[in-house]
């Protein structure tokens, strides 16, 4: 039986990764940034068990992640022949493939792009594996994570490693609440904890886990929990609900690895707000919005595509 809170915590977390991306009012993008790319590694640790496999999650995490990086490639590989000038496409080959999110090793200004996610979410996972097997595992990968927060902005570790143990923490985070959500009595003591954290996280400087910043470090990795925890308790309460629209947003959270790959990809090929200059910018965030969910709606059926996403 599946857990439903957490395909829809996924869902409308890929629905604000898009928002995140794109043009909207500032005091949006700041909650969004108070919750969103944490939430991921919360379900994952949530979900976390000695049977995690290396094989199971390249195929599922890395897999994807050469894909979309080719696919731009290709498109890079285009523009250079066309221009006759090989210097971008040769740098971006460098980046996704031997540098990774926010590592720039002498290239300034440039990232692998949204895919930064699936990489560092596979370290994440095959460190959490790694210490778990040790008593006190878990605790020991959460204070990895937050000792990681006081890194910073860091070029020293390539291809997303950095990313990824910082993620142990909301992985940690995530698997201790696994039991608290199986323990009711337990459970209903968060509610008098988590809003007045939640509250804080409003009010600190954003973080941002793809290039490793956490402004008030400990404090913030806590407060950003406690919302990410918040929200998931509000889920809670549509555990039973079937109606259509919980219903397309768990859907939403199933495919929200092939949602990314696609985010990916227009992100890097189509310029949205100068192709359609002429409306106004919340009027094409809503149509990337749209165009973007529909079409991974639209791949989802081809059966090529779901073997290679791991969808069911």
């Amino acid at each position: 039986m599946r857990i439903e809170f957490a395909d829809r915590l996924k869902g409308i977390c890929i629905c604000l990764v898009i928002l995140g991306h794109s043009v909207i009012p500032d005091a949006l993008l700041r909650f969004i940034y108070t919750f969103h790319m944490p939430a991921f590694f919360f379900v994952s640790g949530f979900f976390f068990s000695k049977k995690a496999s290396l094989k199971k999650d390249s195929r599922r995490l890395l897999l994807p992640y050469v894909v979309c990086a080719a696919v731009v490639l290709c498109k890079d590989f285009i523009d250079a022949f066309r221009l006759d000038n090989f210097s971008m496409f040769l740098e971006r080959l460098r980046i996704s493939f031997f540098v990774g999110p926010d590592s720039s090793f002498g290239i300034d200004h440039n990232s692998v792009g949204p895919i930064w996610f699936l990489v560092a979410l596979f370290w994440s996972r095959q460190l959490f594996s790694l210490v778990f097997k040790y008593r006190y595992g878990v605790i020991y990968a959460m204070l990895i994570g937050l000792a990681s927060v006081l890194l910073g902005d860091c070029d020293g570790f390539p291809l997303g490693v950095i990313q990824g143990i910082s993620g142990l923490f909301f992985m940690g985070v995530g698997f201790y609440y696994r039991a608290l959500f199986y323990e009711n009595s337990r459970d209903k003591k968060l509610w008098l904890v988590l809003p007045p954290l939640a509250a804080v996280s409003l009010f600190l400087p954003a973080i941002d886990m793809h290039y490793n910043i956490y402004p008030v470090y400990i404090v913030s990795c806590v407060c950003v929990s406690a919302m990410t925890l918040l929200i998931c308790k509000l889920l809670v309460l549509t555990e039973h609900s079937k109606n259509m629209v919980c219903t397309y947003v768990s859907f939403l959270g199933r495919i929200s690895i092939l949602i990314f790959a696609l985010h990916h990809i227009e992100c890097s090929l189509f310029d949205w707000y100068a192709k359609l200059s002429m409306l106004p910018d919340l009027a094409v965030t809503a149509i990337r919005l749209v165009i973007v969910l529909g079409m991974a709606m639209l791949f989802y059926k081809v059966g090529i595509v779901r073997k290679l996403f791991q969808l069911k």
